[in-house]
This record gives structure tokens, sequence and C-alpha cells, in this order.
């Protein structure tokens, strides 16, 4: 199957309905890999403490299946999903998602129904929802979403140009910078700024470049990064910066590799990692970071598959969550995540139960999909939910949980009695840990009974001068271990 229309040259979109048309695309799974099972057996597994989990589960489902929605994670902590593309076309439902008890709630509709429209949090808690197709027009008009009525309303001012696919972004001063998108005819260079305070769009500079669903980044300093797009024509390598403080864009440093409906994400270095998107030659595995201080980009590590209409989701703990996708013939179901510090992107497997016979993905999806929404939640999971794939459009969601961080060096008590050493060890949640004694080459194990908040691990190895120590463990290894020297 192809995700290309011939007369335009673009991955398929609301132009082109993956559900209504007959070409369906198919769940691509990832290769297979055989993998021994490792029984291992804890010392201490406290009643209290997290059990592990997998890394992808599934949570509550959307009432209404839909794609090409938007997601914003409300102030009050629940995330607002609203409009996108249903089985009989526009949504105009909209859904909380409540992390507390992985339920979606219906709340008020959008007076029209839209899809590939965008939405941006504002500073005083609303969400702006703009621009958008009713599979009739480009939409010009904009609806403000209140958390504390749960309803929206239109937008005082209407864009002076009609256009979905387009690119927003909230400014430093609380405006909202809104660039590019197609109006039906022609993809666009005009940009607009909508004020909070006057519900108006006024127009501001146009971009050097027409682009169609390009990537819009907000630096650190207060000026945003726009990047790729597409022209009707070509993968645009250019990119700009808009500056705020005086209305107008300027070309900055270009992509190795013309792309669009890729992913953007700022770093907590200040660098901006561009993956994957669309490309002249179709669905890419290359990425890039642009450098605010010297305007450049450089290539990083390879996406381990090719895929647009990713989720791309910045995690807790600095690292870069790809999720699900498309590659022209397929929907997706494994991730990557893309680690700043290393350049590099790890991508999840299938392992395989040699007792149980049965493969089971790690770190993937549970359900193949593109175009879905995502949002990181307040407890640092992330919600990945709606989208397409062969089955049509999807009303399954679910949460990744990111392996904990290996565990630091415990805190231990230890005592001697009579060749009988002791450890106390200060509980951490979602952390194991076993004592064991070396002396030459002998090695032996204690027991470890917990109370409390605490466990306390005893051994009586014999004579001789032991090493003893507490090793931590959780679902991201082993950590530092506590260890003391005593002669018995």
């Amino acid at each position: 199957m192809t995700a290309v229309l011939p007369s335009t040259g673009h991955p398929t979109s609301q132009d082109h309905h993956p559900s209504r048309d007959t070409l369906t695309p198919r769940i691509k799974l990832p290769r297979s890999i055989l993998a021994l099972t490792i029984v291992a057996t804890a010392m201490l597994a406290p009643a209290a403490q997290a059990q592990p989990y997998s890394t992808f589960a599934a949570t509550g489902s959307l009432h209404t299946a839909r794609d090409h929605a938007t997601a914003t994670l409300l102030k009050n902590g629940l995330v607002l999903i609203a409009g996108g593309t249903g089985d009989a076309g526009p949504v105009a439902s909209a859904e909380l998602f409540d992390p507390a008890t992985g339920k979606f709630t219906e709340t008020g509709a959008l007076a029209t129904g839209r899809y590939n429209a965008t939405a941006t949090l504002l500073p005083g808690g609303k969400v702006l929802i703009v621009g958008g197709y009713d599979d009739s027009n480009r939409l010009a008009g904009g609806e403000l979403y209140d958390p504390s009525s749960g309803s929206f309303t239109p937008t005082t001012g209407s864009l002076t140009t009609g256009r979905d696919r387009a690119a927003a972004t909230l400014l430093k001063n609380g405006k909202v910078l809104v660039a590019g998108g197609y109006d039906g005819t022609s993809r666009l260079a005009s940009a607009e700024i909508y004020d909070p305070s006057t519900g108006q769009f006024t127009p501001t500079a146009d971009m050097h470049e027409a682009r169609q669903q390009p990537t819009a980044t907000l630096l650190r300093a207060g000026k945003v990064l726009i990047t790729g797009g597409f022209d009707g024509t070509h993968r645009h390598k250019s990119a700009e910066i808009y500056d705020p403080a005086t209305g107008v864009f300027t070309l900055t440093g270009s992509l190795s590799t013309g792309r669009y409906v890729a992913s953007s994400t700022l770093l907590p270095s200040g660098n901006v990692l561009i993956a994957g998107g669309f490309g002249d030659a179709g669905a890419l595995t290359s990425a890039e970071l642009y450098n605010p201080a010297d305007g450049h980009f450089t290539r990083t590590g390879k996406l381990t598959t090719p895929r647009y209409w990713a989720t791309s989701t910045l995690l807790p703990n600095g690292r870069v969550l790809i999720a699900g996708g498309y590659d022209g013939s397929g929907a997706w179901s494994t991730t990557e995540t893309y680690d700043p510090a290393k350049g590099v992107f790890t991508q999840s497997y299938e392992h395989y139960n040699a007792i149980t016979g049965e493969f089971t993905t790690k770190g993937g999806l549970v359900t193949g999909r593109y175009s879905a929404i995502s949002a990181l939640l307040p407890n640092g999971t992330v919600l990945v939910a709606g989208g397409s794939n062969d089955e049509g459009r999807l009303a399954s969601a679910e949460i990744y949980r990111p392996t904990p961080a290996v565990p630091g060096k415990p805190t231990v008590k230890w005592a001697a009695r009579k060749r009988l050493v002791t450890a106390t060890v200060n509980l951490v949640n979602g952390t194991t840990y076993k004592l064991t004694a070396k002396f030459g080459r002998k090695t032996k194990t204690g027991r470890c009974k917990t109370k409390g908040s605490k466990a306390t691990c005893t051994l009586a190895p014999g004579k001789g001068k032991w090493t003893f120590s507490i090793t931590p463990h959780n679902a991201g290894g082993d950590g530092t271990a506590n260890a003391k020297a005593v002669k018995l």
C-alpha cells in the first residue's frame, strides 16, 4: 500500500481517509527476537511495594474512536481530547481523561466538528482550538474551552485565512503564533497572532516558505523554530526562526533531509530533536538536532524504524519517547526512546517466552496506531490514545510507564553479634534487596523480612573476614550496593 497521493505527493490526511477508502493499512509488528528466559528468585518482595509492570498497559477507552484529534494537558491534571476524524466524519465531541481513574468522560462539544486543528493551553487555563477541516471548508473560526464550565465558546475574532495542518505555538508573552497550513487551494506562508486579551487574530510577517504541517518549537530564548513542511511540491529542508519582538521570520540552518509530518521535541539541553517524518522517498529513519547557539542542524542517531504520524513525548528522565506511526504500508506497535546523552534510539522488541510459547512486546504499544494523540501526565507516565490502524479509527488508549532509574545506594544499619550479621534497610517503593557475603571464592545469601518501612536481612556465614553487601534491584536493574567488611 502507498501512503502517497499521486496528485499531491504527500501523506494521506483529511484528503484521504484511511478507513473510508479501499486501501487500509496493516499492523506491522517488529521481527520476533528469540530470547532465553531467565528465572530469578527475589530474596525480598515487600508487600507494600509496587510490583513490576509492563511498559505499556491498556487504560479506559475513548467514547468516540478518532484520529487527527488534539490533546491538551489542563492545569487541573486532566487531559482534554477534542475533535478529530471518526468513522462518520469530523468529530465535534470532546472528552476528558482522568489519570487518577484511568477513565474518559465526555465534556462539552465543539460548535464545529473539525480535525487537523491546533490546540493551545493559554496562560489563564483555557484551551484555544483553531483552524482545521470539517470536510467542506478549511476553518477560520476558533473556539475556547473553559475547564470551569466544561464548555466551548467561539473566539471573538477569526483567522484572516482559514487553514488546517498549521503549527500553533504559545509565546512567552501569552499570545499564540499560528503559522502555515493549507487553505484548500494553496500551502500557506502566512502567519497570525492570537491575543487572549482581545480575542482577536492579527497578521504577522510571512514565513520565507509556504509550509503545510511543519514543526514548531518554542526555544528557551522565546523565539520559535519552524522546520520542514510541504509546499505542494517539495518537502522543505529549510528552517526559520520567528522573533516575537520584531514579528519577523529569519532563515536559519537547513535540515540535511527535507521532511514533514515529523516530530519535534525540545530537549533539556535546549537543543531540538527532529525525528522521522515523510521525505521525497517516503518514510524516514533519520533524525537531526538543532542547536540554537549556532543555528545549525547536525545528524544524530537513526530511528530503527521509518515512521511518520508518530507521537513524540519528552520524558521526565530527559529521554524522548517515539510511539507508533506509519511507514507507508502499516501502523507500528513498536516504540523507540532517544537518549540525548548517547545520541541513539533504542527500539522496543518482542520477547519469546519458551515456557508459554508466546510472544510479548517489550516496550511497545499494546495496539499499533498512527495519527494518535499523546500527553505527558503529571505523574510522569504518558497517555497514548486513539489514532488509526487496519481496524479503522481507534477508541482504545494506553499508558506508558518509564522504566525506573537504577536504584541508588541503600541506607543500611549494620550490626554483628555472635557471628550473626544483621542489615536493617530503609525500604524504597518498587525496590527489592538481597544480602550476600563473600569470602574468597565462597558466596552466601541471607534472608530478609519486612516490617513497616524497613527490612531486616540476616546472615551467619561462619568464621572468616567476609564482605557483606546489600544490593538493591528494581525494573531498571541492579543498583549500587552498600557493602561492609566484617571479621567473624
